[in-house]
């Protein structure tokens, strides 16, 4: 292959000659695409036996690191800080809503709430009425209107649902309790006695952290609702109303201290229903609940659930209509055989203990006043034979003296003898 020079020709028309031939070749015409493409890769098979060591001819800029300005920056970053006008306006909407059903009570019971529309955290200062809402995030926790005189319907609930706490009682609030369903972080008290509320307990279950329920003294009817899983649940209070039918189960609730069903309308057995931690249990009070019954004994119910120290309270006994034949005398003769047992294994033990303390008692009396026994017995001999040689002596001198009396005389009478002068001793 040939080496192919490019001549420029007078009329403007590039030709190109092979050295070693006589072969030309126009540029530019139409055969000129086929050259350049040969061109083209003679070049590239150039470049990539040289890559090791070639360089390029034109590299490719470096592009150098931008660079903010500082006071661009610090204003940047005071704009970040700086609250959002769309954030407090959310906030600000939020606690109006939450504030709106305890406005709409005031204003359906045609009073003024004492606090700003729409900004009702705070509290006041007076004896009676007072209130105490707080609140925290911008939401309402907890709300306490006790003893205002509201009257009407409680407006519906589901605005404020941070609320931990709703105190409502001593008022004159009518109506069925609205749906309690949004106010899942109630904790600690919900408080609704001291009413006239009527119609039905709504739904319970959800509120599985709540401490308090006292919806006691209104006009409830119905149904007590399933409790069985709020398990934080210490004090239950539904007295005093008209409330009908079985009494749930509670024996998952182990935190139950406090239970007040009393002057109501229930009905069925209550056997095996409570926890045996109960330290209050009001059931038949005041004549209610007379429809209430035990079909197991005593053993299935606390014995705080069946006292009768109260006004009115009256023993819960077997229903003989309901409860199988022979259910509860031999559930009763059972536990009360049990009782018998464990009431003499009790007298054994304690007589056995009594009897073994003394005996302790008597063998360490022994062992501290042994010596002082066979001293006081050793002393005891040993004045007996003091006294006793003491009379030996005394024996042996008057003794010694009647002899030497005797003596004396017999000498006197012999020499008396052999006198010539009689006398006599």
């Amino acid at each position: 292959m040939g080496v192919w020079t490019a001549i420029d020709g007078g009329d403007g028309i590039r030709t190109a000659r092979r050295k070693g031939g006589d072969q030309k070749r126009k540029v530019g015409d139409d055969n000129t695409h086929a050259s350049e493409g040969w061109g083209y890769r003679k070049q590239i098979t150039s470049l990539i036996s040289c890559v090791p060591t070639c360089q390029p001819t034109n590299p490719i800029p470096s592009v150098p690191p931008l660079r903010l300005p500082l006071p661009l920056i610090a204003f940047a970053i005071l704009l970040l800080l700086l609250p959002s006008p769309t954030l407090a306006q959310n906030t600000t909407s939020a606690l109006a809503l939450d504030c709106a059903p305890f406005e709409r009570l005031f204003t359906q019971s045609n009073m003024t709430h004492p606090w700003p529309k729409g900004s009702c955290c705070g509290s006041t200062d007076a004896a009676s009425p007072s209130y105490i809402i707080n609140c925290a995030g911008g939401r309402v926790t907890e709300v306490i209107l006790v003893g205002f005189g509201l009257s009407g319907t409680i407006p519906d609930l589901s605005a404020p649902t941070e609320l931990q706490l709703l105190d409502l009682s001593f008022n004159n609030l009518t109506g069925q309790i609205p749906p309690l369903t949004a106010l899942t972080k109630l904790t600690t008290t919900l408080t609704l006695s001291r009413n006239a509320l009527s119609g039905s307990i709504p739904f319970l279950s959800h509120l599985v952290q709540l401490k308090k329920l006292d919806l006691s003294v209104n006009n409830l009817t119905g149904e007590i609702p399933a409790v069985s899983t709020m398990t934080k649940l210490v004090n239950l209070f539904l007295g005093r109303n008209q409330l009908s039918g079985p009494v749930p189960t509670m024996l998952a609730l182990g935190d139950l201290r406090w239970v007040d069903l009393s002057v109501n309308n229930l009905t069925g057995t209550v056997d095996d229903i409570f926890p045996a931690n109960l330290t209050s249990c009001f059931l038949t009070t005041y004549g209610g609940n007379r429809g209430l019954y035990s079909c197991k004994g005593a053993s299935h119910l606390p014995p705080i659930c069946n006292s009768t120290a109260f006004p009115g309270e009256t023993p819960i006994v077997p229903n003989t209509l309901v409860c199988p034949a022979g259910s509860s005398s031999s559930s009763d003769t059972q536990t009360a055989s049990d009782a018998a047992a464990a009431t003499t294994k009790s007298l054994v033990a304690i007589i056995g203990g009594v009897v073994g303390g003394l005996a302790l008692i008597v063998i360490i009396a022994l062992l501290v006043m042994w010596p002082r026994v066979l001293g006081w017995r050793n002393a005891k001999e040993e004045r007996q034979r003091e006294r006793e040689r003491e009379e030996y002596i005394f024996h042996r001198e008057q003794r010694d003296v009647a002899q030497a009396h005797a003596w004396e005389r017999e000498s006197y009478n012999r020499e008396v003898a052999m006198s010539p002068y009689p006398r006599k001793y």
